[in-house]
């Protein structure tokens, strides 16, 4: 059955490519927004080992403590290339981190904060932390915390919003 759809999709594809050809407009060419691949690779080299060094810790207010210098370090050598468009450095730190991050689950086996690659983090819930609410639950996994609070009444109760185009529930 799949190969028979398969054949019929060919006759599809080769229908709407008659018809592309027929019209004969060319492709759009897309200029890449991608960062300049010299560039990336002079601030990689420029400051990969001091990222790899900041992202060793599994506390994530710790982590970003220590990237701020290496982010200020590489903007002061890098911004005058960037003039006008200082979000590319921006990018291309976001892309080192996320290389050296992905080094390491590929390499070592291990997670940016320093769990395995079969490991989880802690998760605990608890509920009925609000005594007046009719339900409420606490969600904490690893630095994360959800509060869920639900509380039951008749529609007449319901919360009447007032906006500028009309009052609802």
């Amino acid at each position: 059955a799949i190969m028979a759809g398969h054949e019929e999709n060919k006759k599809i594809v080769k229908f709407i490519q008659g018809i592309v050809d027929e019209v004969g407009k060319p492709k759009f060419a897309y200029e890449s927004s991608d960062p300049d691949p010299e560039i990336m690779k002079e601030i990689e080299d420029f400051c990969i080992e001091d990222v790899k060094k900041a992202l060793d810790t599994d506390d994530k207010l710790v982590r970003d403590e220590a990237l701020l210098p290496i982010y200020n370090a590489v903007h002061e050598k890098f911004d005058e290339r960037f003039e006008g468009n200082e979000g590319k450095i921006e990018e291309i730190m976001y892309l080192v981190q996320k290389h050296v991050v992905r080094a390491w689950l590929k390499d070592e086996h291990k997670r940016v904060d320093g769990r395995g690659i079969d490991e989880i983090r802690p998760l605990n819930a608890e509920i009925d932390l609000l005594a007046r609410a009719h339900g409420s639950g606490l969600f904490t996994r690893g630095q994360t915390q959800v509060l869920s609070v639900t509380t039951l009444g008749p529609m007449s109760d319901a919360q009447l919003l007032d906006g500028l185009d009309e009052q609802t529930e």
